[in-house]
């Protein structure tokens, strides 16, 4: 029952990967990063084989996405998803706070808030939603799995196909 997330060099790119929402959120509770060039967080993480990594995303509680600016979001926040890791992220006010011009990050837009996932803005909100989730485990159970379908419906191979198929067609 631990947070983890993933990132490369989190902190040395501080605004970008919102590191320091991160800290913030994740402070009061057992939590790794993973990826390389954190070795400088001091946080219990590295860097990971595709093997391990997936055994993390399904060993975990709460992955906790804090996303990389300017992008909309990040394969690790579909990887922890589709692997059916609950998944508690930052909001647009954060995620769009460095390119308020290009508005793109839209992972508050692919979860529903409570149903298959959590997202705020505010960092104690973000803090009681992991709470719960370590807490609760049917609580963390249903989001799991509602996640999870999320996930399939939207990043599934099918579904990218037919969403490659509309956009040949159309040319």
């Amino acid at each position: 029952k631990r947070v983890i997330t993933v990132a490369q060099s989190m902190s040395d790119r501080r605004s970008a990967c919102n590191f320091d929402a991160f800290l913030r959120a994740t402070e009061p509770f057992e939590r790794r990063l993973f990826g390389s060039g954190n070795d400088n967080t001091g946080l219990i993480g590295g860097e990971l084989s595709y093997e391990a990594l997936k055994k993390e995303y399904r060993d975990n509680r709460v992955y906790f996405a804090a996303n990389t600016q300017p992008a909309s979001y990040v394969l690790n926040f579909i990887e922890a998803l589709m692997t059916g890791t609950p998944v508690v992220a930052l909001g647009p006010e954060h995620c769009n706070r460095d390119y308020p011009e290009q508005k793109t990050y839209e992972v508050h837009e692919l979860i529903t808030n409570g149903v298959d996932g959590f997202w705020s803005d505010d960092i104690p909100t973000l803090q009681g939603y992991i709470k719960k989730l370590l807490e609760d485990d049917e609580l963390a159970k249903k989001i799991s799995e509602a996640g999870r379908k999320t996930a399939i419906e939207l990043f599934s191979k099918s579904a990218i196909m037919e969403q490659w198929k509309q956009f040949l067609n159309q040319l």
